[in-house]
């Protein structure tokens, strides 16, 4: 072990007077002052243990049993509390270094501001908040606690000024993992579209997920009939307007109805025809006369009997993309025959935009 410089002076006086010891000088200004030439020294440790510290309290030993109490000047590794080494790179869980640039280390030698090595506890419903001081910050943001605000449960109130744009961003290229159920207490979004009143999330497995009307939520929906009388020749069914629940998006005239919202639609056709037979047979033709749409070509209908009329009875369901602006129709002739009449129900709904 290092021996104590000299000499030691010891100055006091009769107990009315100030007493100062001087450990290195004759002139000591405090109670205690220690010098060793530019700089102060104080030890205090086993006999067995040596270093160079500036400020060492140790019960240390030769063998590094013991506990620490450091300011180090010579390593500038500043205040260091350890039971193990004072040197940079000691990992102990007993040990805690604050450096001279501000550093922080808590079982571990600091590279930031706080560098902990081991389990962090807050107590109680202490808040951790990130930001603190920022300007314009709302109050709360930032903030993270264990019950925080009445909920039940950890809370994380996120960054931004005022409590109508706080916001959390997740960056998880990976994928992120809920075991549990989700509730949303405000619109759900996708891609930044938050969908409007009716439209449901949809995808087709491989590309992103968008949001489109459901098939009944909506209130483009219409039903026609009518009662065509016919002749050879082609000739368009007149319309009769059985329901129409959004006449903005669907325009029915006389004879064609106008589809102004782009979108996928379901069509369900009721046909019920009695054809006039001269001879054996008719060959009768129903079709959509947007789009080439043939229901019947050239349909054969065979006399019931002795009358000379033929009864056909047909039902027909499709899908098909329509375009804002279209004009559809159904039109009737006949290519064997003299004529007859064509009674039918067409419904209508839109099922996705």
């Amino acid at each position: 072990m290092r021996k104590l410089l000299t000499p030691l002076v010891i100055a006091f006086s009769l107990p009315s007077f100030a007493q100062n010891v001087g450990i290195g000088t004759a002139t000591p200004a405090e109670k205690l002052e220690v010098r060793n030439g530019l700089r102060s020294t104080v030890k205090i440790s086993s006999g067995s243990f040596n270093d160079t510290t500036g400020l060492l309290l140790s019960n240390r030993n030769g063998s590094n049993q013991g506990t620490d109490f450091s300011i180090n000047s010579i390593r500038e590794e500043g205040l260091f509390l350890s039971s193990l080494s004072d040197l940079p790179g000691n990992t102990s869980a007993n040990s805690l270094v604050i450096r001279p640039g501000g550093q922080i280390g808590v079982g571990i030698f600091p590279t930031a501001k706080l560098d902990i090595n081991g389990g962090v506890k807050l107590q109680g419903l202490n808040l951790f908040e990130f930001g603190a001081g920022v300007a314009g910050k709302e109050v709360n943001a930032g903030k993270v606690g264990y019950n925080a605000f009445g909920q039940n449960g950890l809370t994380i109130v996120g960054g931004g000024t005022n409590v109508t744009n706080r916001a959390v961003f997740f960056y998880a290229e990976g994928g992120t993992t809920m075991n549990g159920p989700l509730n949303i207490g405000g619109p759900l979004r996708i891609n930044g579209n938050a969908g409007t009143a009716g439209q449901v999330l949809t995808s087709n497995g491989t590309g992103d997920p968008v949001w489109e009307s459901t098939a009944y939520g909506n209130s483009t929906r219409f039903g026609l009939s009518f009662t065509h009388n016919f002749t050879t020749g082609h000739s368009l069914a007149p319309l009769s307007t059985l329901y129409n629940l959004t006449p903005a998006d669907v325009t029915i005239g006389a004879n064609s109805f106008t589809i102004n919202k782009t979108g996928l639609y379901h069509f369900d056709i009721i046909l019920n025809s009695g054809i006039s037979i001269p001879g054996t047979y008719a060959a009768f033709n129903f079709y959509f006369s947007s789009g080439g749409i043939d229901f019947l070509q050239d349909e054969p209908v065979y006399p019931l009997g002795a009358t000379g009329i033929g009864k056909l009875n047909k039902s027909f369901s499709f899908d098909m993309h329509v375009t804002a602006g279209t004009v559809l129709s159904f039109g009737s002739y006949v290519a064997l025959g003299t004529g007859g009449i064509n009674t039918g129900r067409v419904f209508c709904h839109l099922v996705n935009e």
